[in-house]
């Protein structure tokens, strides 16, 4: 009679143990400028309840997440001399692609200043953003 016992529990256990596995999925995520070419050593960001996962692009501005816990994730994805994209919040359920568009940053722009490699601006809704420049 034991043994029918440990072999109920041990048979849910497999079952709860797989069904948890389930609830990984593998994201890939592009980063991309106004014309599609992609940003590469992007910054990309994953956030949600548990955890925040940072990481960067490839050469190609791609990046693939794998084992990443279904949920609810806020993303955010940066680039130097492009805006960028914060708080982006996103249902991840299944295997998914994401693709992100930074828009550039205008040198022309009203109201840029340039101080020990941080340009600060206006952007496209009027709020001041600053972003370091690479190589200052």
């Amino acid at each position: 009679m034991k043994m029918k016992y440990l072999n109920v529990i041990l048979v849910s256990f497999v079952i709860v143990s797989c069904s948890g596995q389930n609830n990984r999925v593998n994201v890939s995520v592009k980063v991309i400028d106004e014309k599609g070419n992609g940003l590469p050593e992007s910054q990309v960001e994953f956030t949600n309840q548990d955890t925040t996962f940072v990481t960067k692009t490839d050469f190609e501005g791609s990046v693939s997440l794998e084992g990443l816990k279904a949920g609810i994730y806020k993303i955010g994805a940066s680039y130097v001399g492009h805006y960028s994209l914060k708080d982006y919040s996103v249902q991840i359920n299944q295997e998914q692609q994401l693709s992100f568009e930074l828009k550039t940053v205008s040198l022309d722009a009203p109201n840029v200043e340039w101080k020990k490699g941080w340009m600060t601006f206006e952007d496209e809704k009027g709020k001041v953003k600053s972003v370091r420049m690479k190589g200052e």
